[in-house]
């Protein structure tokens, strides 16, 4: 989130749960620009593992490190992630779609703390510019295929965090601290939102601000009511 006419901005990391037909967003942690990636996983997971038992651990390309990788596998947690496009992952893409390379492989990730194995597997898609060609990188037993249908579980969570917009209230502030509470609050308003709808498609973003909107002005006149002294007692 940057802020109008300035190079200031505030970021998050956010650990949301994904089933069959809601998702909910369980944590979010407003990210130090000099703190890791790797700690920042790690405090999602540890929190993840407190409250639930994740069956896959679904990332986007940021944690695509060797140290995230590492801390992925040192707690036994299946993942999936899109692979960086380096040169070795380009040059494996452009082998695969002459024919010249399998759809799975076995691959190491390298950085400067290291080396991490992992399994490069890589699918076609069909698009306006032709065939491309994805790569996935995991520690699971699947098929390039089932990769592909697991992380479309994903791109659910960014259209979830899309809708977090509708709720976070308009602000030109360059306070961090009150557009940090806005997001929070757009957060638990969204979860509120998914809770309500129970899986079910309606109501939708608009029809339910609308209904809170209506609940909060009634709630508004109740206490104006309740807040006005009693009548003068008469008596008989």
């Amino acid at each position: 989130s940057r802020l109008p006419g300035t190079n200031l901005g505030i970021k998050f990391a956010v650990l949301s749960v994904v089933e069959e037909s809601k998702t909910l967003t369980l944590k979010t942690k407003q990210v130090n620009p000099i703190e890791s990636e790797v700690s920042v996983l790690g405090e999602m997971l540890d929190y993840a593992e407190e409250v639930l038992n994740p069956s896959l651990v679904l990332l986007d390309r940021g944690f695509y490190s060797v140290e995230a990788i590492g801390e992925l596998k040192s707690r036994s947690m299946g993942f999936t992630m899109p692979a960086k496009k380096t040169n070795p992952v380009k040059k494996t893409c452009k082998k695969f779609k002459k024919g010249e390379a399998p759809p799975e492989i076995g691959y190491t990730v390298s950085g400067a703390k290291g080396e991490e194995d992992v399994r490069l597997l890589l699918t076609e898609k069909e698009t306006e510019n032709g065939t491309e060609i994805h790569p996935f990188i995991t520690n699971l037993e699947i098929t390039p295929e089932e990769a592909s249908e697991n992380y479309s579980w994903r791109w659910r969570i960014e259209t979830n965090i899309r809708e977090l917009e509708k709720f976070k209230p308009q602000t030109t502030s360059q306070s961090m601290e009150l557009r940090r509470l806005y997001f929070l609050f757009s957060v638990t308003l969204y979860n509120l939102w998914i809770i309500t709808r129970n899986g079910s498609e309606h109501p939708r973003a608009r029809e339910f601000k609308e209904w809170l909107e209506f609940e909060l002005l009634a709630f508004k006149v109740l206490e104006e009511y309740m807040a006005e002294p009693p009548p003068p007692h008469t008596p008989a």
